[in-house]
């Protein structure tokens, strides 16, 4: 057998391929639904054991109504579909994001204020630490890029240095991280 469909097939109909076809029987139809849904590692002999038919019975049915051909168009449905969902999905989460961010601004904001107004009272200091409120701020910025798909970060190399001029600038960023934490 060519594994072509015979020419009782006929795709040129305008409904999905992995539809019931024209003239097609209940139990063909069910037999192609049992290949159809096996997946990836579909056979036809799988699906002889699913229908409880004869592994030649489905061979011959498989081939008299493309099953091959309507499972490939059953698989490209699905994963269009799931695109679909996935592209939902990450829309949703950079609105998540996005309203997280602005969150985290606003909170940033307001305890920079009280920082603010207490520095001029000299009274007192808010809840949040100025470095606090500095890496509240690079999140919620990191955030917003991030979801813009902007970068977040601006790396820069640098050609010509050697490995010992790259470990000594190295040690010398991480001091300068190390005093800001302080």
């Amino acid at each position: 057998m060519s594994g072509a469909p015979s020419k009782e097939f006929d795709a040129a109909d305008d409904r999905p391929l992995f539809d019931r076809q024209p003239r097609e029987s209940d139990q063909s139809f069910a037999g192609f639904v049992a290949y159809r849904d096996l997946g990836p590692s579909r056979s036809t002999e799988k699906a002889a054991q699913v229908v409880g038919k004869s592994h030649g019975h489905c061979q011959n049915i498989c081939t008299r109504w493309g099953w091959r051909q309507r499972a490939a168009a059953w698989d490209r449905e699905l994963d269009k579909k799931k695109r679909a969902e996935d592209l939902a999905a990450i829309g949703q989460m950079r609105r998540r994001h996005l309203k997280l961010s602005e969150g985290m601004q606003r909170l940033a904001l307001l305890e920079l204020e009280k920082l603010l107004t207490v520095a001029e009272k000299k009274g007192s200091a808010g809840q949040l630490t100025s470095g606090d409120i500095t890496k509240l701020v690079e999140a919620a910025t990191k955030i917003d890029r991030l979801n813009y798909e902007m970068p977040s970060e601006i790396i820069e190399e640098r050609g010509g240095m050697t490995e010992a001029e790259r470990d000594a600038r190295i040690a010398q960023l991480q001091a300068v991280l190390q005093d800001s934490d302080e």
